[in-house]
């Protein structure tokens, strides 16, 4: 039966299904468990599901489900499932020793991922759970609440509680758009608690030696990481702050796998939950790209004390690997929302208005934890790019559409996705005019100002609009009009984006880098990167990891970065990758001009589609929201 059960479900690797290692594991539970096919089949679905950025497996989901019409394989009933995953030995409940877990709700996971998101769940309701306490120097912090963020208005200023929020509580998110101002409120913040720090250390008579307060910032990529420490830079140089203040604050962001500590080629840390990270405050910009094998990994490293603050866009794609950790702590509210006594100490504290809630929304007090921004500084009412997000947010296609053709928008601009046989023609004058710079820059910081000017963005890999044949086409498009022969792997101007971590390289998965000529090595190539610092490490192309070109890169790849301008490129096919948060998270990446070429049909699929990425975090952290729907 469990033979029949894999020559019945091979096939369907050909159709996107299940891969290799799927039907491997498969085999390895049905043989461990001595277990019939549908032991076999939920097996090579929860490792299938896990591959494709789920959580879990939902069985409530898929029973019943054809797989596949012709080969006539169906998924049992949930039921029937439930009780023979129950009876198998491979399968337990949350404190057991087995590989597979089955949770009360029909949720079926492989046990590191349960145990990854009982670990991170765990750590947010602790911190939910803890009794509001009073600021240790309320005058203090008022004070400095009025003066970073001036008095009150009469409309409450959402990065005022924001900041007010994360200087009372060990946990904190801030989720907001683009422009929103989540790194000014972050810059603020880390002057109010420095501030909270020095006049603890002057009531307690060790103002002329006060303790040191530990503050590391870090982003899930390099880019990420440099651009974080950009615009804290720029947010604090207008900033009345004290020089002894200023000198408290880092200038250096790092990426979380720095932060942790990479040892060699290992995946372990050197901060886990047996040897703390020394911090006193922990600030993760680009949250939403942060997957739940990291973000657990993150949590357990800190100690009791240590408070953390997340940042992120909740609405833009989740990370590459399983999980929508972000999306899940913000759960299904869209406004914050907190409990009536700590509005009330919001209230005392900012001098403004907060909104409340007479009882709790999410059955656990997470709601207290959350700030969404809402205002966008960047985008405002003339802004295509701001009323096209809001509309591909809201799935709203009618609306979406109507911007992208609304010729008073001139910084968006909607065009039909060309004949894959016309499109290098098309792309042949949008090369000349950005990546055509790239040639005449005088040195590495000016080429990666070029590559940041312009940026394509596909949907997709593979296929005629993926990312590798639009790459293919730049590169000759480079070769024919600049003489560059791009024939060779190497050439002046090539970006590369590195696909793989090296941990000895201290180069990740998502970092780019641009090559040039060295002068001092007669001329011959090399790859230049930008560190979170800001300073460049280069070197020779046959030292790289796993790489691709990135004249284009996918939008996955693209969080964490922006560009003046972005052309974004969907399929001539439908695709469940095809979401609206992809849309969303293409379009925002541009600052100043966004093209979308795409059938019409296409898009506005795109844009209704949402993603659904199941786990069970949102319902350990939000369970009345879930009763209520």
């Amino acid at each position: 039966m469990k033979d029949q059960m894999e020559n019945r479900i091979g096939p369907l690797k050909d159709k996107g299904i299940f891969g290799p290692i799927d039907l491997h594991f498969a085999k390895l539970m049905a043989g461990l468990g001595d277990g019939g096919p549908d032991i076999f089949l939920a097996s090579a679905l929860v490792s299938s599901q896990t591959r494709l950025g789920h959580v879990c497996l939902d069985l409530q989901a898929f029973g019943g489900k054809v797989l596949d019409e012709a080969m006539g394989l169906r998924c049992p009933g949930p039921k029937a499932w439930m009780d023979c995953l129950r009876a198998s030995p491979v399968v337990g409940g949350a404190n057991d020793r087995t590989p597979l877990v089955l949770d009360g709700e029909g949720r079926l996971y492989l046990r590191r991922y349960f145990d990854y998101q009982r670990l991170l769940g765990d750590y947010i309701l602790e911190k939910a759970c803890q009794p509001l306490t009073e600021p240790e120097e309320p005058q203090a912090l008022k004070e400095g609440l009025s003066r970073l963020f001036g008095g009150s208005t009469g409309l409450p200023d959402e990065q005022k509680t924001a900041a007010c929020l994360a200087c009372l509580q060990k946990f904190s998110v801030i989720s907001g758009g683009p422009g929103t101002g989540k790194t000014t409120t972050v810059a603020r913040l880390l002057v109010l608690r420095i501030e909270q720090h020095l006049a603890k250390n002057l009531a307690s008579g060790n103002g002329t030696n006060p303790k040191p307060y530990t503050i590391y910032l870090c982003a899930p990529t390099g880019k990420a990481a440099m651009r974080l420490k950009e615009s804290l830079a720029g947010a604090l140089s207008g900033m009345a702050v004290s020089d002894e203040v200023r000198t408290m604050i880092p200038d250096e962001v790092r990426t979380i796998h720095r932060m942790l500590g990479t040892t060699g080629h290992s995946p372990y840390f050197r901060y886990n939950r047996d040897n703390r990270l020394p911090a006193d405050l922990v600030v993760v910009d680009e949250a939403s790209m942060v997957d739940l094998a990291l973000m657990s990994k993150l949590v357990s490293a800190l100690g009791p004390e240590t408070s953390l603050v997340l940042l992120g866009d909740k609405d833009q794609l989740a990370s590459v690997e399983a999980g929508s950790v972000l999306g899940d702590i913000c759960g299904l509210v869209q406004n914050s929302v907190v409990s009536q006594p700590l509005a009330l100490k919001l209230e005392n504290l900012t001098g403004q208005r907060c909104v409340s809630s007479g009882e709790t929304i999410s059955g656990t007090g997470v709601e207290n934890h959350v700030t969404v921004l809402t205002r966008s500084y960047r985008f405002g009412e003339k802004s295509g790019i701001g009323a096209l997000s809001r509309a591909v947010n809201a799935g709203n296609r009618e609306d979406a559409l109507r911007v992208l053709e609304n010729r008073d928008f001139a910084d968006v601009t909607l065009e039909n996705l060309p004949e894959k046989t016309g499109l290098k023609e098309w792309l042949r004058p949008v090369v000349r005019e950005t990546f055509g710079r790239l040639t005449g820059a005088s040195d590495a910081k000016e080429a990666f100002a070029v590559l940041d000017s312009f940026r394509i963005l596909c949907a997709v890999r593979e296929g005629g609009y993926g990312i590798h044949e639009i790459n293919a086409l730049v590169a000759e498009i480079f070769r024919e009009e600049f003489r560059t022969d791009t024939r060779q792997e190497w050439y002046p101007g090539r970006p590369v984006m590195v696909v793989k971590n090296d941990y000895t390289l201290k180069l990740f998965n998502g970092d780019v880098g641009i090559t040039v000529r060295d002068d001092r090595s007669k001329g011959r190539l090399k790859v230049v990167f930008l560190s979170g610092d800001g300073s460049l490490v280069s070197f020779a192309p046959d030292q790289l990891p796993d790489h691709e070109t990135a004249f284009a890169m996918t939008v996955h790849k693209s969080q964490g970065s922006e560009f003046d301008q972005v052309l974004l490129i969907l399929p001539d096919r439908d695709s469940p990758l095809l979401t609206r948060e992809l849309v969303y998270t293409g379009i925002t990446r541009a600052k100043r001009q966004v093209t979308v070429m795409a059938d019409r049909n296409i898009l506005s699929g795109a844009i209704e589609r949402k993603i659904r990425r199941r786990s069970g975090l949102q319902d350990m952290l939000w369970p009345k929201a879930r009763e209520a729907l």
